[in-house]
């Protein structure tokens, strides 16, 4: 998890504690993209990233720049973009991304990308 709120990492402990699955977790606080470079610079690889930056501030865009350059995900990550329903993903594939999933809900939308890849859909995590 990587949270910059001093308030949200603490409930974010408070859950893991809760769930029992604080000794699986790991938890940055600070900012996004320095939290993102440590995290590549230690080798750390996922199969599944879910963002939920604050809406309207263009961070799903620039977290995802930063993730298409690196060794965090490689085309079988599944990466889940909590966003506002009016946010604008029309550029995924000029940036080397493919639109998986695109689910709607009354307030907000989760949309489900992976990496471009000769890769079928079909090889990719279930969403």
């Amino acid at each position: 998890f990587v949270e910059k709120n001093p308030a949200a990492v603490l409930c974010i402990k408070e859950n893991l504690k809760t769930t029992r699955l604080e000794k699986g977790a790991a938890v940055i606080q600070g900012d996004v993209i320095r939290a993102l470079n440590t995290l590549m610079l230690e080798g750390k690889t996922f199969d599944l990233i879910f963002m939920d930056p604050p809406y309207q501030m263009g961070w799903e865009k620039k977290i995802l720049e930063y993730i298409k350059d690196s060794s965090l995900a490689d085309e079988t990550s599944l990466i889940i973009v909590e966003a506002s329903l009016d946010t604008d993903f029309s550029w995924l594939s000029e940036n080397g991304y493919q639109l998986v999933k695109n689910k709607e809900y009354k307030t907000n939308k989760h949309v489900f990308i992976c990496k471009n890849s000769a890769k079928q859909t079909e090889d990719l995590p279930t969403a």
